[in-house]
């Protein structure tokens, strides 16, 4: 009788708690609060931190256009200040790239050569990255910068220089 109750219990907990931590993933959606105006103007940031690293962001009217730009500065390190990665696109073709960034500017010989995945959902006004391990090495938490830019106008989430609350993954 007493095995059983004890069964029980740790049955219950597990389903209350969702299973094992490791197997768990965040995912955070941060509302921008500032407006921009112009057609870049930040919405949204959503970051998925699973196996693989996704970043959306959402934004006023996302158009295949010269002169128009979006970035993600992304912290894996919390003992050391400042972003450890950028990711930099031009929205008019398949220009995209990420590099090593130290104190928010990229630094290095040039992009790092390993696989990252880009899409520009016009219609939806989403910008969407996906990298993984091969790039960012070895993290389970990670917070995010965007920014945009056209024409000399820039729209920053949270704002310049700062990062949304750390993404975990279990």
């Amino acid at each position: 009788m007493r095995k059983t109750l004890v069964f029980g219990m740790l049955s219950v907990l597990l389903l209350l708690v969702g299973g094992p931590r490791s197997a768990l993933a965040e995912t955070l959606s941060f509302p921008d609060g500032t407006t921009a105006l112009g057609p870049m103007d930040i919405h949204r940031v959503k970051v998925v931190n699973e196996e693989r690293l996704t970043i959306q962001i959402t934004v006023d009217d996302l158009q295949r256009r010269h002169n128009r730009s979006a970035s993600a500065w992304i912290d894996t390190d919390s003992d050391r200040r400042g972003p450890e990665y950028f990711i930099g696109s031009g929205l008019y073709d398949s220009d995209y790239q990420i590099a090593r960034a130290r104190d928010w500017r990229v630094v290095g010989s040039g992009p790092l050569a390993c696989p990252i995945a880009q899409t520009l959902a016009f219609d939806r006004d989403v910008i969407r990255w996906t990298t993984g391990r091969a790039c960012l090495g070895s993290y389970s938490t990670i917070r995010v910068s965007a920014e945009t830019s056209w024409q000399g106008t820039k729209d920053f989430s949270p704002a310049r220089q700062r990062f949304h609350p750390w993404v975990h993954r279990y």
